[in-house]
């Protein structure tokens, strides 16, 4: 998408340069951000609620960071749109539209923070004409910052990765995610895919966060397998 005329005002560039580099840069700078404040919080004691499920949690940072990065979002780009987790299980309506479009988890692997497991992520997600321009995924205790754009590959802290070369699925590691719902059509989906993974051999295991796993594919694992459904603001950023 060519930016309009006020959209190189919002993070486009004028005469052909680079259209999204700013917004890629406030997402970088928000992520880290974000992860310090998850960081902090995953130490201490936590208000959890449910949402659709007993095991689809929802805690006060993962409201105090997503209204954190939309409310800077908000003001440095005011036309852009917004589908974020929280804001979605409050009811707002999950559209993406051909419109810039920010995707938003803020705790990614809510269930792993409220247990304070370690594996917790920031992600955010940027899309026009309803194609993924870029991700951010910021791993919130191993800080380590996973970015992707469109058309120029993904890099983990400035260092580029690369899709696994392995193709043997019995030597690959496969990971996957089990995710909140437990109604009996996504359990028996979920089971399904496991057994066959199970069956061709595969070496794997579970990580409790969604863009993660689907996320670093080529950084210490060879793939990643979604098993349950999920709403896009995981699975369009990783």
């Amino acid at each position: 998408m060519k930016p309009c005329e006020e959209e190189e005002d919002e993070g486009g560039a004028a005469g052909g340069g680079d259209p999204w580099k700013e917004c890629v840069e406030v997402a970088v700078q928000l992520a880290l951000r974000a992860g310090q404040i998850i960081r902090k919080a995953l130490k201490e004691e936590k208000q959890v609620s449910t949402k659709t499920s007993a095991a689809d949690l929802v805690t006060e940072t993962d409201h105090f960071v997503e209204n954190l990065i939309i409310s800077v979002l908000k003001e440095k780009f005011p036309s852009h749109r917004f589908i974020a987790e929280e804001s979605t299980a409050a009811g707002s309506k999950c559209v993406l539209t051909d419109s810039p479009t920010w995707i938003i988890d803020p705790v990614d692997g809510t269930c792993n923070f409220v247990h304070r497991f370690p594996t917790v992520a920031v992600s955010i997600g940027f899309a026009v004409n309803k194609e993924l321009e870029f991700g951010v995924i910021y791993h919130c205790t191993e800080e380590r910052l996973y970015t992707g754009r469109r058309g120029q590959g993904a890099f983990c802290n400035d260092k580029r990765l690369h899709v696994s070369k392995e193709t043997d699925i019995s030597k690959a590691l496969i990971l996957t995610e089990i995710g909140p719902k437990r109604d009996p059509a996504t359990l028996k989906l979920f089971l399904g895919n496991i057994e066959r993974l199970l069956m061709a051999q595969a070496h794997g295991g579970t990580s409790g966060s969604y863009v993660l796993p689907s996320g670093c594919c080529g950084h210490q694992r060879d793939g990643y397998v979604h098993s349950s459904g999920n709403t896009n603001y995981s699975l369009q950023t990783g």
